[in-house]
């Protein structure tokens, strides 16, 4: 995972869920895979 998004940084947000019962994770959408990443881990474009 780490390689591709060397390769294309860039995503677009689908989602949200809840993270530990206090936070909101972002889930991001990529070319051929989706993740999540705390809100502060993100930053627009």
């Amino acid at each position: 995972m780490v390689g591709k998004l060397k390769v294309n940084p860039v995503g677009t947000v689908d989602g949200f869920r809840m993270v530990d019962g206090s936070g909101v994770g972002v889930v991001v959408k990529f070319d051929g895979f989706a993740t999540w990443f705390f809100e502060d881990e993100l930053e627009p474009v």
